[in-house]
């Protein structure tokens, strides 16, 4: 096959530009070679014809480098994982219209970005619109089904509905994966409800196993030991909760009941009456109230079966969220 005139016989136009501009170089840095070729001898003072050949063959490759690392620009508004990210973004500065807004963009460039349908569901959770977070987890776990965070929060979502069987699978799911302490803490909360509380202390075991520095953890575990009536291990869980939240109200409130049920009146009254002051819900704070009262009366030594039905009244603590 002919070559292309000026070049020899076989060498492609392109390769031969590469060359030719390597060797251009050459001439402007100093040196005068006679022909740019491979085979053919070349004449510059001091340097042997392979050395020349072999800068020249490296500035060719550095060129050729270049020109393949130059990939066209994608416009970032057009990937969805770019819009996803300004919607976290946006949550974190609390602007979760704002967040709906670039979640939809990501689904419209791509329905199936598992993360952009996740934060979806979280942000209508928070809103407390649990029917549209669940539809939105679930296309979620579709895509993504061992995507943990959606289990969990599909699983609140459904509790929240009043749909406490799919919220139990959902849990259930969650937990033969890594154990989740979210996902026990909640199985735990469940049992509690249909009053099997050994198994709810087993699951709220598991969640303090895995989790050893979350407040609600212990203060549930504290929960479900006063229902057993095992008041001294129940103080000792409030306690421990306190160390990590000192301020919470309800694990204070459960503390002051725990030490009532134990029978240790003055400590509780003591704590009730702290706790008092930082009451906002004015249920809770009516409730306290009474407790109070009822101490200082007990103290002065009511009626046997006044106290007993007291006392009744008081062995259910509140609990918060984990």
């Amino acid at each position: 096959m002919e070559g292309q005139k000026g070049s020899p016989a076989g060498v492609k136009p392109t390769l031969l530009t590469k060359l030719g501009d390597a060797m251009d170089f050459v001439k402007r840095v100093g040196l005068t070679p006679t022909c740019p070729w491979p085979g053919s001898e070349c004449k510059i003072p001091g340097m042997k014809p392979l050395k020349i050949f072999i800068l020249a063959a490296a500035c060719f490759s550095l060129t050729f480098c270049a020109s393949a690392q130059k990939k066209p620009k994608v416009d970032p508004e057009k990937d969805p994982q770019y819009q996803y990210e300004k919607a976290v973004i946006a949550m974190k500065y609390g602007l979760p219209e704002q967040a709906i807004d670039y979640v939809n963009m990501a689904l419209s460039l791509d329905p199936r970005h598992y993360k952009s349908l996740d934060l979806l569901g979280l942000i209508h959770l928070q809103a407390k619109d649990y029917r549209q977070a669940a539809d939105a987890l679930e296309k979620c776990l579709e895509i993504k089904p061992d995507f943990i965070d959606a289990i969990n929060r599909l699983g609140t979502c459904y509790y929240e509905l009043g749909e406490k069987d799919k919220a139990e699978r959902e849990f259930q799911k969650s937990v033969a994966v890594d154990g989740n302490a979210f996902a026990s803490f909640n199985l735990a909360k469940l049992r509690l409800e249909e009053n099997k509380l050994q198994d709810a202390l087993g699951y709220i075991d598991k969640s303090i196993l895995k989790a050893e520095s979350q407040a609600g953890a212990y203060n549930l575990k504290g929960v479900i030991l006063n229902q057993m009536e095992r008041y001294p291990e129940a103080i000792t869980s409030f306690q421990t909760a306190l160390a990590i939240t000192p301020n919470d109200v309800n694990v204070n409130v459960n503390l002051g009941i725990a030490l009532m049920n134990a029978g240790q009146y003055d400590k509780s009254l003591e704590v009730l009456e702290k706790a008092l002051p930082n009451i906002k819900d004015q249920v809770l704070r009516n409730k306290v109230n009474e407790y109070i009262k009822a101490l200082k009366e007990a103290k002065e030594g009511p009626p046997a079966a006044t106290w007993s039905v007291f006392a009744r009244a008081t062995r259910r603590c509140r609990f918060p969220g984990f």
